[in-house]
């Protein structure tokens, strides 16, 4: 008989100084002239420019750049502005940063006049050595530089099974403030593609001395249809845009091959007289002093012609479903033999034995169940369905099909005696009335001259306020993005319909369409069936969760224990035509293992979940991230959690949040700071022997993995578990039955399959007495990972923390004049399910697998 034995191997090393690239580096400091210059106009500890921003901008532009220091303006020690491999020619590098700092000047109209008086100076490079003690600059920033610029150097081959090697040139880019080695796409018939590699060093929770080089895999995706502003204007999106761009470049001084490509960014263009425009003056001002009369137009209208081996300029635009309406044919995803030929790839090159060890997996007993949903109190549903009369009828013979399992319990909704008319499986008894609604203007395409404002006050207008006494949901047909040539109007119609007391789940008009895929047109019609019903599962499902509701033994721990989470949800909103702003709300989500309440800064009572999203009236959200809104939010916290312990006796509290936190709220949950003895408090909190913290960590700082089947001797599956390393345990979710390729593919051989892989969640459990105590509490965490709603599988975040996605949608609409994130997310793919997809890819699976069916029926 086989034993199971699973072990987790982390892509981790252990880091020491016989392990750093030895590579001549040179350094630059920040011109004497511009730094009195600036100290001049500061207010306090707060500058006008941030010389963070000007590095960013010269790293994107010369990857070479590895790092540099940042409090130059404030710290009274000379540090260097710049670390590099190579030294950039000081003439441009000059020209390139004062326009910078002008145009910086000039966007702030008290300092406009300052402008004038950034004159042309003096810059030098000299030698750099390494220091005998790391900094944070040397340890984030130069060293993760370093590994990065040594693996571009030549060209590395990646052995995949059955003896195929793959000559692979790979080349430095600064790409979302890191450094990464990004493989050229292959130039075949293939779809095309880039093998990418990060390089960080870490530190985990309660080891701030261990130094870690974390190796992080993934791919990228390019774009290459033609987009010509006279036949496919609206193929481009309201974000920015990226290209990546090699060419001879006159600012390096040394004479090199590509090893590099520069990082310029672009967005839809506001007149007519072209499709795109560069963002900033400072990608005019590269392609003139290149003397190279390249527009970005240029590149999108032929994206494969700068492909060429032989082409003076080479140009990759980099693939994001939020800046292109159409997806590329290479789908997302590596698959498992190529990760695991590309981290050996980086430890035979580096030389790199000190993995760390294999973590043992811990048992976690429980299985969460669906029914009966447990209701925050007996209630009447009235379930609107704005669509078409076709679409309401099938959607109502959808809902009365939905089946957990085979049993007559197994069912979400049982017919009553009325028409459209269900009792909803659950406890306390729901009634849900279906009533149909075909008001087409709901969701017509917006003018962007009135914004969201218009549609806001039509909806007012034209739709009655909702029953007080009864909970009324409402269920949207509306088109895809790519349907409508201006403005998406589902912001306009979450947020109207909020203000006549509706909450809102949107869903894309069904599907019926044959494609030919299976064997028999009966297979088809059964597999187009299954998709729609999965649809409207989800969206019916989601509205339930938004409003409260939860799955029949959600808790999983012992009868009076309470789940409270913490989080900062933020909106960025339009001031004027000209600036923006981002405001920041703290929020606190409390189930007391029935009812989920929310208390947001600035409310003095606690509300119920479905009132909460329609209502952030008396909320007082930050305007900004500084240190002042730091404290006042720790403040707030600590506050509310003794209110909390005083107003239950002899209860656990378990308080979780997540590890983003750490940037710029929570200080205490850093990595060099946290601990599991103490709780990450400022004070002592009153009866805080009832408290439990639990910090949550997916950021890039938590290493990918492997899991290894000693009975098979092989990393190649997709199991699942939790895993503990000393205090800290890491958590790998089950992923969705409908998307699970071949163990064996990979991405070279098929581009144009979809392969996930389940991203690891970093548990820390803090202010446990035991080992003991910590395990149940990870174990919990790991478990309510399968606790929302909607989903059968795992979310990336555990329940309650997923609402907060939630509260955040609600809040963004709440507001006419909040806008979207210009800057285009998830263009770099790694392993992660759940909440890191881009949200195109999550379209197309929705729309191909019934937005990842997660019910059988």
């Amino acid at each position: 008989m086989k034993i199971l034995a699973h072990y987790l191997q982390l892509n981790a090393f252990e880091l020491g100084e016989n392990t750093i690239p030895q590579i001549p580096l040179y350094q630059m400091e920040f011109p004497h002239e511009w730094t009195v210059l600036l100290k001049g106009i500061m207010d306090g500890y707060h500058s006008p420019v941030k010389l963070t921003d000007l590095r960013a901008k010269l790293q994107m532009l010369f990857p070479q750049i590895l790092g540099g220091y940042d409090n130059l303006l404030t710290e009274g020690q000379a540090y260097p502005w710049l670390i590099a491999t190579e030294p950039i020619q000081e003439v441009w590098l000059e020209r390139l940063t004062r326009n910078w700092l002008k145009n910086e000047l000039l966007k702030k109209q008290k300092y406009g006049a300052k402008a004038a008086e950034i004159s042309p100076v003096n810059l030098n490079w000299e030698r750099y050595n390494l220091p005998i003690q790391w900094d944070n600059c040397v340890r984030y920033q130069v060293i993760p530089g370093l590994f990065t610029h040594a693996f571009c150097q030549e060209i590395r081959y990646l052995n995949l099974p059955g003896g195929v090697d793959i000559p692979l040139k790979f080349v430095q880019v600064f790409y979302g403030k890191k450094h990464e080695c990004m493989s050229l796409p292959f130039l075949n018939n293939q779809p095309q593609f880039s093998y990418i590699i990060h390089f960080d060093v870490t530190n985990r929770g309660g080891e701030a001395d261990r130094l870690l080089l974390n190796v992080r895999i993934g791919m990228r995706r390019f774009h290459t249809a033609p987009v010509l502003a006279n036949e496919n204007p609206y193929e481009l999106l309201n974000k920015k845009g990226t290209l990546l761009l090699g060419m001879s470049n006159p600012f390096v001084l040394t004479d090199t091959s590509l090893t590099v490509l520069s990082t310029l960014k672009f967005r839809r263009a506001k007149d007519s007289s072209a499709l795109a425009q560069w963002v900033s003056a400072e990608e005019d001002l590269f392609f003139d002093v290149l003397k190279e009369n390249l527009s970005i137009d240029q590149f999108l209208a032929s994206p494969l012609s700068y492909w060429s081996e032989s082409g003076k300029v080479k140009g990759y635009l980099v693939h994001s479903s939020q800046v292109y309406q159409n997806e590329p044919d290479v789908k997302t995803g590596l698959g498992l033999p190529e990760r695991t030929a590309l981290l050996d790839l980086v430890s035979r090159t580096f030389n790199l034995k000190a993995r760390l060890d294999f973590l043992e997996k811990v048992s976690c007993g429980g299985r969460l169940k669906h029914l009966p949903i447990k209701a925050p109190e007996r209630t009447f549903i009235n379930l609107e369905l704005w669509m078409s009369p076709d679409m309401y009828k099938e959607c109502v013979e959808l809902l009365a099909q939905i089946q957990f399992d085979n049993s007559n319990g197994g069912r979400l909704l049982w017919p009553t005696d009325k028409p459209d008319e269900f009792i909803l499986n659950a406890n306390p008894e729901v009634v849900v009335a279906l009533q149909h609604r075909d008001d087409a203007f709901l969701t017509q395409e917006l003018d962007p001259e009135g914004l969201r404002e218009q549609r806001v006050s039509e909806i007012k207008k034209r739709v009655t306020v909702a029953e007080r006494d009864k909970l009324t949901l409402a269920l949207i047909e509306i088109g895809e993005k790519k349907s409508y040539k201006k403005l998406d109007p589902k912001a306009a119609v979450r947020s109207g319909l909020a203000k006549t007391g509706r909450m809102t789940q949107f869903m894309y008009k069904l599907n019926h369409e044959l494609n030919g895929r299976r064997r028999s047109k009966e297979d088809e019609e059964k597999s187009i069936m299954k998709t729609n019903l999965g649809i409207v599962t989800n969206a019916f499902l989601d509205l339930l969760a938004d409003a409260g509701f939860v799955r029949a033994n959600i808790p999983l721990i012992a009868e009076g224990e309470h789940i409270v989470v913490t989080g900062i949800i933020k909106r960025k909103v339009r001031l004027n035509s000209r600036r923006t702003n981002t405001e920041y709300l703290p929020v606190l989500l409390w189930f007391d293992g029935r009812e989920i309440k929310v208390k947001r800064l600035g409310e003095t009572l606690w509300l119920p979940m479905h009132k909460a999203l329609l209502d952030f009236s008396k909320t007082r959200p930050f305007d900004n991230m500084w240190k002042e809104s730091s404290q006042r939010f720790i403040n707030w916290l600590e506050q509310e959690i003794e209110s909390i312990l005083l107003s239950t006796s002899e209860v656990p509290i378990y308080l979780f949040a997540d590890a983003g936190l750490r940037q710029y709220w929570w200080k205490n949950l850093q990595n060099p700071i946290i601990t599991s003895r103490d709780l990450p408090f400022t004070k002592r909190i009153i009866d805080e022997e009832r408290l439990k913290f639990v910090r949550l960590n997916r950021t890039d700082d938590v290493p990918q993995y492997e899991i290894f089947d000693t009975n098979k001797n092989s990393s190649l599956n997709r199991y699942k578990g939790l895993f503990r390393d000393g205090e800290i345990y890491y958590s790998v979710g089950s992923k969705p039955d409908t998307i699970r390729a071949k163990l064996e593919i990979t991405k070279y051989n098929t581009p144009r399959e979809i392969i996930l892989k389940q991203q690891a969640v970093e548990i820390l459990p803090t202010g446990v007495k035991d080992q003991e105590e910590a395990a149940q509490l990870a174990q919990r965490a790991h478990l309510l990972r399968e606790g929302n709603l909607t989903y059968a599988r795992s979310t990336a975040q555990p329940f309650p923390l997923h609402l907060l996605k939630s509260l955040s949608k609600y809040w963004e609409a709440e507001n006419a004049r909040a806008i979207e994130d210009e800057d285009e997310q998830g263009n770099l793919e790694y392993d992660s399910y759940g909440n890191d997809f881009e949200e195109g890819i999550k379209s197309s699976i929705r729309r191909r697998c019934g937005q990842i069916l997660r019910f059988k029926r």
